[in-house]
């Protein structure tokens, strides 16, 4: 497995897409799209009844953030599949499923183990504070409070499909241990 991904390395990726003028991000949507198809589509594809026009950029945003910070890192991302991202998909809700009581995830169990035992803990980590993260004074959230664990999940799939997600999953790198 490789070396997980370094805070300063997500902070240095950040800043630069961040001061990126839109124009150009725009380049690397349309890159991403050349790239990988079936995540940009992902990414694109979310509910717009659960999220509002500025939560679902913020998801693009931060899924060509995650795709960015791999691909600056030198790692070899494969060609993500449709099928792929429904394994990563259907892996998630089940995980999801045995952390939930009474059809609610209970996040302060679920989280520890999921940070524990990710193969990217650090990236996994930014994706948790951009979700449920503060806003500076001043400024509104990324995320209501009621798209918050939406978008994380959401975000936690693509970024298991480019880590070729339940390749993790059989092959015994990434399990999360039973709930209890």
């Amino acid at each position: 497995m490789k070396t997980p991904i370094s805070e300063d390395k997500i902070d240095q990726v950040y800043a630069q897409l961040s001061e990126m003028p839109e124009d150009l991000i725009g380049d690397l949507v349309s890159r991403l799209e050349r790239e990988q198809p079936a995540l940009l589509g992902y990414l694109a594809a979310v509910d717009d009844e659960e999220f509002e026009l500025n939560e679902r950029e913020s998801i693009l945003f931060l899924g060509v953030l995650i795709w960015q910070i791999f691909k600056s890192s030198s790692y070899t991302i494969r060609k993500i599949s449709e099928r792929k991202i429904e394994q990563c998909i259907d892996l998630t809700y089940d995980m999801i499923e045995k952390f939930s009581v009474e059809d609610e995830l209970d996040f302060e169990r679920y989280l520890p183990a999921l940070l524990e035992n990710y193969p990217q803990p650090t990236v996994l980590r930014m994706l948790v504070e951009e979700a449920f993260g503060e806003a500076e004074e001043g400024e509104e959230p990324e995320f209501r409070d009621e798209a918050a664990l939406g978008a994380f999940i959401h975000l936690k799939i693509a970024l298991d499909a480019i880590l070729a997600g339940p390749m993790f999953a059989r092959s015994g790198q990434f399990q999360l241990p039973p709930p209890g």
